[in-house]
């Protein structure tokens, strides 16, 4: 057996396979018109796509397709095997193959089952979460059931952490916001300079801050000082306005910082990237002891279109590093797309 990635030149195999599986066995469980929307949502174009996404595998026994995979993100989208394959434990292997790729980026997979393959499912251990019923011809209804198995246990807050946009209008409890800092100032950092400040605002203070940072960036429009990330400019505008709806926005600051204006020589340069990495570690755990108590989280480093005038408008001459928005969540986004372990990792040993 050998289970791969699929070509575009076996797409039509693929999708001859589909077919003839969803006309075989499906009629056993489902009236013509639903049949006929399966046949019709597994076409030869939406095929070609999936496999053009390089989510489509295929499982070969002595070189012919038996069964293919395919995945969306954390979503299993077609698992087929040959009517005269199954039962052989195919269907099996498909599915641990995909819960592999998918466990690489998202804790938990998720599927639509229909009749025929809800018992494998569930023996494999998804459980259902939700009934759905989908309008299909002539009045008839496809009902099926949406299922989810978790890939990992207990997924923590390094799991579950995203960056959030959107926030209640609900302030965050003193005693929160301390919480969360008290995470970052136990942070390791390098030689224990434990170079960081952090500057809390909200409601008036926040507000003001915030015209000054708008300032920044008008002027960056007609005299910029990063003339090379001009194309960034709408994006920090964004960031702007989340930071404006955010109940909280703590600044970063780099106490042996110096301003990204002056030159630095060789010393002071891995000084500061040494800096930075302790700076990096103090902010994510805040992230993280924000993510356990379900507080949301944006790390911000659009600052740097209004750096002069933030700078000059919080008195220091310590490098401003950048920016965190805190709130209760008014969103719950899925895990952005994340190179795999492959493309970033090499092993020698």
């Amino acid at each position: 057996m050998n289970y791969r990635t699929a070509s575009i030149e076996e797409a039509l195999q693929i999708y001859n396979l589909v077919q003839r599986t969803i006309r075989t066995i499906y009629p056993q469980y489902y009236p013509a018109e639903v049949v006929d929307f399966f046949c019709g949502h597994h076409s030869l174009d939406a095929v070609r796509q999936d496999i053009e996404k390089g989510h489509v595998s295929v499982l070969t026994k002595q070189d012919t397709i038996v069964g293919t995979g395919s995945f969306a993100e954390n979503h299993i989208t077609r698992v087929y095997v040959l009517p005269e394959c199954q039962g052989e434990g195919y269907g099996t292997l498909i599915m641990k193959r995909l819960e592999e790729e998918i466990a690489a980026h998202y804790g938990e997979a998720q599927l639509d089952a229909s009749l025929p393959a809800a018992r494998l499912y569930e023996k494999l251990g998804y459980r259902t979460v939700r009934h759905e019923k989908l309008p299909v011809e002539r009045g008839v209804v496809l009902a099926y059931e949406v299922m989810e198995k978790a890939l990992w246990q207990k997924p923590g807050p390094i799991d579950t952490r995203r960056s959030i946009r959107r926030y209640e209008d609900k302030p965050v409890e003193a005693e929160t916001i301390a919480r969360i800092l008290d995470a970052a100032r136990v942070a390791p950092s390098a030689k224990n300079r434990q170079p960081w400040k952090f500057l809390v605002y909200s409601k008036e203070a926040k507000q003001e801050l915030l015209h000054c940072m708008r300032t920044g960036i008008e002027r960056e429009k007609k005299m910029p000082d990063l003339p090379g990330s001009a194309f960034g400019i709408p994006d920090a505008e964004n960031t702007l306005r989340v930071m404006e709806s955010a109940p909280v926005v703590v600044l970063v600051l780099d106490t042996n910082g110096k301003s990204p204006f002056v030159p630095l020589d060789t010393d002071e340069r891995f000084t500061e990237i040494n800096d930075m990495l302790s700076i990096g570690a103090a902010v994510e755990n805040m992230l993280l002891r924000a993510e356990t108590m379900d507080i949301g989280t944006l790390w911000i480093g659009n600052t740097c279109f209004a750096y002069r005038e933030l700078t000059e408008y919080i008195g220091t001459k310590a490098q401003l590093v950048g920016a965190v928005a805190l709130g209760y969540k008014a969103e719950r986004p899925r895990m952005r797309t994340r190179k795999k372990p492959e493309e970033i990792v090499e092993y020698y040993i």
